[in-house]
């Protein structure tokens, strides 16, 4: 085909791009948005897509057999497994207007993973022990209802996926094809041209599972992830798991304070907090309420200048279900309006974790559970009982060490292009 018949051609420069890389695919010919995380493949779009998805059949063969499934399910099913309430990404389907509801009011979900369909076609299928080990994969679309779809083809509502699943009668022979399956995954990127910029990160398993996950992570400066690599073990972690130690603070002959609490009307954020009281962000304290499954409030306090892993903290809770207290419950806990919480003079009942970056300090400031009031000058011992255990809920960030060995973490930004858990 002659170029100047190819649909989609354009040397006029995409305005209102959130990103490079869609920018120049659609001046390129390649894509045409549609909405923001949705796009028309044109023709060179869909020559590539399809050069890419006969490089994973091609490997995918050699430890699964392809099939297709529905990208529309039956809402009971989601019902069933009790993830339609737990995925938060997830398109539900129903008629669009009186007429279509006439004919059919029944709800389906647009499929982002396929574990609620493949289920019962296992069932259905596998009836002996002999019919183990199997795999199976499929080239599909997901829909997920991504609240920031503004990395161009990296993070789309609409998008086309590989999606791998491995059926086992032991253990032993899982971890097997896990590892075998780590290998053909590296296979795929060699093929693509990845393989010198992309590794194996852990991760987090999500909602599918509690234990780690392995990213496949690509360096590259635009990537949408943060990986930190620890040099001394080749080990590389997805910024929303990796353990992390903060940078200690030294305090040069500083003498404890008394307490005093300080009006800041309005003033919340630990950066501007801390230019209002003078101080430095590391002084701020960040405090949060969470409340569990079974109604507990958890009050979570970190060092100015970090945020809460709010799945890291889950865990040491122990708690299955943890999500942000509503305001009524902030109010009717610390009796003043959300973004005024300390750790101070809580109720019993409210069980308190501090972060380890929370340690070493002196002076520091603290929310006055009191609206528009920060208490100044708060120390351990004096003004708040010294937890017996400090423990690692933050995010991990730039400048922070490995706990295991104290070395500082390499940082790299990166794409993830795979997942296997």
């Amino acid at each position: 085909m002659l170029y100047s018949k190819l649909l989609g051609k354009s040397k006029k420069t995409i305005a209102n791009y959130d990103s490079t890389n869609a920018r120049l695919l659609e001046q390129g010919g390649f894509v045409s948005k549609t909405m923001s995380g949705v796009y028309t493949y044109l023709l060179l779009g869909q020559r590539v897509l399809n050069k890419i998805e006969q490089i994973i059949r091609e490997e995918m063969d050699t430890i699964g057999q392809e099939i297709l499934m529905p990208s529309l399910s039956p809402k009971s099913l989601w019902e069933q497994t009790g993830r339609i309430t737990k995925i938060d990404a997830l398109f539900k389907v129903l008629g669009a207007n009186e007429l279509s509801l006439k004919k059919n009011s029944a709800e389906y979900i647009l499929n982002p993973t396929h574990e609620e369909i493949l289920m019962p076609i296992a069932k259905q299928y596998f009836s002996s022990y002999k019919d183990f080990p199997f795999a199976i994969y499929q080239i599909q679309w997901k829909f997920r209802n991504e609240p920031r779809a503004k990395s161009g083809l990296m993070r789309g509502r609409e998008f086309r996926m590989k999606d791998l699943y491995s059926f086992h009668t032991s253990e032993e022979d899982f971890k097997i094809y896990y590892e075998h399956s780590k290998k053909v995954y590296f296979r795929v990127f060699e093929r693509l041209g990845l393989e010198k910029d992309t590794v194996i990160c852990m991760a987090s398993g999500g909602v599918f599972t509690d234990d780690f996950s392995h990213e496949f992570q690509t360096k590259c400066e635009t990537g949408e992830d943060t990986i930190f690599y620890v040099k001394s073990k080749n080990l590389y972690y997805n910024k929303e798991v990796a353990p992390s130690q903060a940078p200690k603070v030294i305090y040069k002959e500083e003498k404890e304070l008394p307490r005093k609490d300080v009006e800041g009307k309005g003033i919340i954020r630990v950066e501007e907090l801390a230019e209002f009281l003078r101080i430095p962000v590391e002084k701020t304290t960040k405090t949060l309420l969470f409340e569990t499954e079974k109604g507990e409030v958890i009050a979570a306090g970190v060092r100015g200048g970090y945020d809460i892993n709010e799945e890291k903290l889950r865990k040491i809770v122990g708690c299955k279900i943890l999500k942000l207290a509503t305001p009524e419950t902030v109010k009717k806990v610390t009796k003043a309006e959300v973004g005024y919480a300390g750790l101070l003079d809580l109720p019993k009942t409210v069980k308190i974790f501090m972060d380890e970056s929370m340690d070493n300090r002196i002076n520091f400031e603290m929310g006055a559970n009191k609206t528009h009031y920060h208490s100044m000058n708060v120390n351990f011992g004096k003004d708040l009982p010294k937890p017996k255990i400090f423990y690692d809920f933050k995010l991990a960030e730039k400048g922070d060490a490995y706990p295991e060995t104290g070395e500082e973490y390499v940082v790299f930004k990166a794409a993830e292009v795979g997942n296997i858990f």
